[in-house]
């Protein structure tokens, strides 16, 4: 997911020309949009897959065979602590926000992202992406192609 964070002008916060988004690039708009606004990307960050415990020259961790010659393993990166925004007025506010049939299947789901480890990142610190699918909707299990077959 990407955001866009404004307001810094108002707030009195001079953003760092390399943090910059340069949004109105050819418009007549007002040059303080390109000081006051900074484009960031919302990650969900990836650790090994205790079943991948090789490395490739690379670091990723090698999927056990048979799919080893081709692809990593990945799991979701789970914090220590429980996310405080994940308290249970906030989840109760906002349950229709979950997957699920039910409001206890909505809590389930909710429980289950309470430990995600997620961070905001400048855009263009963004390198490389990676070509990765869950195995049998299981989100423990991420498996990502290491090269395309075309």
């Amino acid at each position: 997911m990407f955001v866009e964070v404004s307001g810094f002008l108002d707030a009195g916060i001079d953003v760092p020309e390399y943090l910059r988004s340069n949004l109105d690039v050819g418009s007549d708009s007002s040059s303080d949009s390109d000081t006051d606004c900074v484009r960031l990307a919302l990650v969900r960050w990836l650790s090994p897959h205790p079943r991948a415990v090789l490395r490739d020259s690379e670091h990723r961790p090698v999927c056990p065979p048979p799919f080893d010659v081709n692809h990593a393993l990945w799991r979701f990166s789970r914090t220590h602590h429980r996310r405080f925004s994940f308290n249970g007025r906030n989840i109760t506010r906002q349950l229709t926000l979950f997957s699920g049939k039910c409001d206890s299947e909505r809590h389930e789901h909710a429980e289950s992202l309470s430990h995600a480890w997620y961070d905001m990142i400048h855009v263009d610190t963004i390198g490389k992406y990676m070509n990765c699918t869950f195995i049998d909707n299981d989100s423990e299990l991420i498996l990502q192609t290491i090269t395309l077959p075309f």
